[in-house]
Parts: C-alpha cells; sequence; structure tokens
C-alpha cells in the first residue's frame, strides 16, 4: 500500500510538472489597440444644458486614471471634481457653475492612455453650452506638408490659442481639432466678433498630443473674426519641420584664376566648427545642407592647393571675398550669392580685419 501510494504521488507529481512546462506563457499577447471614446454626454452641440451638468465619458476599454486626469482640459477653466471611474465610465462633476453665456470646450488629448500604456492617438473634443444658441464663427485652413511627412495613421492637430495675458508665457487652449474628411481643418464655435487668437497646427507623428522636435508646424497669430462673414477662411497654411537640414549654394563670381574657389559657412549661434567646400563647375557649392539661423559665409582662391587659407613667401594672402551674413529660414531653401571684387592682404594686417576674412580654422597650420 505505501508503494502504491509512493507510486501514484510520484506520477502525479510527474504529471504536474509535464503540464506546467506545456503551459502558454502568462499574460497573453501585448496589447497594442488604442483606446476609443465611444460615446459621451453632454451630446456635442448641446443647448440649454444645466448649471452642474455632469461630464460624462464611454470608453472601449479601461483607462489610465492618471493619463485621463491629465488629458483632460475644459475651457473656460472650471473646478472640476476628481475623475470617477466605473468600469468603461468615467464622470467628472463641476464644483461650481458652467458660465452661462459661454461655450464650453473640452478636448482629450492624443496622449491618454489606457491600462496598458497605448495611446489613443488622436485627440477628441465636444462643444456644449447653457444658452440657447451656439455662436456661428469658424477659422478654416487647408494645411500642407511635403508629401512623404503625410503617412498612415500620421495624426494633424490643430490649437487656436488665445494669448497669455501680461507678465504670463502660455496662452489658454480655446478650441482643438484635427484634420477634416477634406483634408481642411475647422475651428468653431467661436463668437463673431472676437479675438485675437493665435493658432499652431502641427502633425502629430508620436501621438503625445503636443509638437516635438522634427514635427511639421505651421502658426499664425493676431487672428480676428469680424462680419458680417461668419467664417474665417485663412486658405492654405505650410507646415514645416523647423529642424531639419536646409539646402543652400554658396555661389562666387567668376574668376581669371585657374585655382579652385573654397567656400565656407560659419553658424553664429553655435560652435560648430566650419569647413572647407570646393566650387564646382557653375562657380557655386554641389549644395549645403545646414540648420535653420544665422551664419557668416565667405570664398577664398585656393592657389596653394591645400583647402586652407594662406598667404605667399612675402605674406600676401590669397585673393578673398568679404565674408556676408545672412539668415537661412527653415525649409527655405536659398541660393547665397557673395559680392566681387576677390581681395588681397598682408598677413600681417589679418588681426586688424573685423571679421577675419575665413575663419581661423581654416588657416594654414605654418601661421602664414
Amino acid at each position: 500500500m505505501r508503494r502504491s501510494r509512493s507510486l501514484c504521488l510520484v506520477v502525479a507529481v510527474a504529471a504536474v510538472s509535464a503540464c506546467a512546462e506545456m503551459a502558454p506563457p502568462p499574460g497573453g499577447p501585448a496589447d497594442k489597440t488604442p483606446p476609443r471614446l465611444l460615446g459621451y454626454e453632454p451630446d456635442s452641440l448641446s443647448v440649454s444644458a444645466s448649471e452642474f451638468e455632469p461630464l460624462r465619458f464611454l470608453f472601449s476599454e479601461n483607462v489610465d486614471r492618471g493619463a485621463f486626469a491629465s488629458a483632460l482640459q475644459v475651457v473656460p477653466a472650471v473646478k472640476l471634481s476628481k475623475p470617477r471611474f466605473d468600469g468603461l465610465n468615467v464622470h467628472v462633476h463641476p464644483l461650481e457653475p458652467w458660465p452661462p453665456d459661454a461655450v464650453i470646450f473640452w478636448s482629450l488629448s492624443a496622449a491618454m492612455k489606457d491600462k496598458h500604456g497605448v495611446n489613443m492617438g488622436e485627440p477628441r473634443s465636444g462643444a456644449f453650452s447653457r444658452r440657447d444658441s451656439l455662436p456661428a464663427g469658424v477659422i478654416r485652413l487647408l494645411p500642407t506638408v511635403e508629401a512623404d511627412a503625410w503617412k498612415k495613421g500620421v495624426r494633424l492637430q490643430a490649437d487656436l490659442m488665445i494669448p497669455p495675458e501680461a507678465g504670463e508665457r502660455r496662452g489658454t487652449l480655446y478650441r482643438r481639432s484635427g484634420r477634416g474628411d477634406l483634408g481642411t481643418v475647422e475651428l468653431s464655435l467661436l463668437e463673431i466678433p472676437s479675438g485675437p487668437y493665435q493658432l499652431s497646427v502641427f502633425l502629430d507623428l508620436n501621438g503625445n498630443g503636443r509638437r516635438d522636435e522634427r514635427e511639421a508646424i505651421g502658426e499664425l497669430d493676431s487672428l480676428f473674426l469680424r462680419g458680417p462673414n461668419s467664417i474665417l477662411d485663412l486658405g492654405t497654411l505650410r507646415l514645416v519641420d523647423l529642424e531639419a537640414p536646409v539646402s543652400i549654394w554658396l555661389c562666387a563670381p567668376a574668376t581669371d584664376d585657374s585655382a579652385r574657389v573654397y567656400f565656407y559657412a560659419e553658424a553664429l549661434d553655435s560652435e560648430r566648427e566650419p569647413r572647407a567646400l570646393a566650387a564646382d563647375s557653375t562657380g557655386c557649392t554641389a549644395g549645403l545642407s545646414l540648420a535653420a539661423g544665422r551664419y557668416r559665409a565667405g570664398a577664398w582662391i585656393d592657389r596653394f592647393a591645400d583647402q586652407r587659407f594662406g598667404a605667399d613667401s612675402l605674406g600676401v594672402s590669397e585673393r578673398f571675398l568679404l565674408p556676408i551674413e545672412f539668415e537661412i529660414l527653415p525649409a527655405q531653401p536659398d541660393t547665397i550669392l557673395l559680392a566681387p571684387p576677390y581681395e588681397a592682404m598682408h598677413w600681417s594686417a589679418l588681426d586688424t580685419l573685423r571679421p577675419p576674412p575665413v575663419p581661423k580654422s581654416l588657416h594654414r597650420d605654418d601661421g602664414r
């Protein structure tokens, strides 16, 4: 009997071990589905709302409580209760009456997350009022951007801001919108007359609800709505990658010298070292990618073929063009023409020039 019990115990343990080895890993596949807002109250564009009308939201899955609280914004600003979570439902109550003569605009940023940290990916918004009618003012525009920037899943966000008061750094969000079916953006329910407004439109590549580096953006300010037309049509607004390198061509006047012309572009707002760039057969650089900002550029005739600015045995420098200063604007390629004539100078006078014709990091090492 004892042997039988021992054998049964061993068999049972072996069976449990075998089952444990064959079981699938715990947790299941990672959740990559963004949460969706399935419904909300008050309905968008509702009028005659009660003074303590609660906000109610229904989501497709449980949302992160902290992310919801930081993602919800209400304009005009009204003190709100802490969100109450009931399964897929979230309720928020005003702690003071909604303004009687305003349109109450709420928005959830694209950065709102579910329990697994997946962003909603696109902003959602709605509006209601205690009034018996809604204002008819609209700002409309058509954002444009480089063709390859429109990628599947990339969201566009438009924020209409009230400029900051004196002494404040940041304005107040007044309306938020995405791109419509026809590619246009409309920011509506605006009073007539009203303004000024600031408008920021950008591609939200990472879905975090704010503009980050390398996300194309377009901005306008001092916008006003005035009658009798209730629609302010801004036409097209080009979105620009502010941090992308810009193509610049530097060109010099023709010279009868057979030596090669070398250019340089020196950034005035950074410590990057300038480098020498040879002219091509057209007398220009083959193409130079520079970040937006202010630069100083110049050129010299490289008689010694060493890609360095220097002097001959008598201390007379190679011929050069006086440097000029210019500003490169984001995403605006340009050709910079350096003006004649070519000049030379005695090397001992180099330190008296302001600015020097060529940065010292491009001078010959022999010190001449």
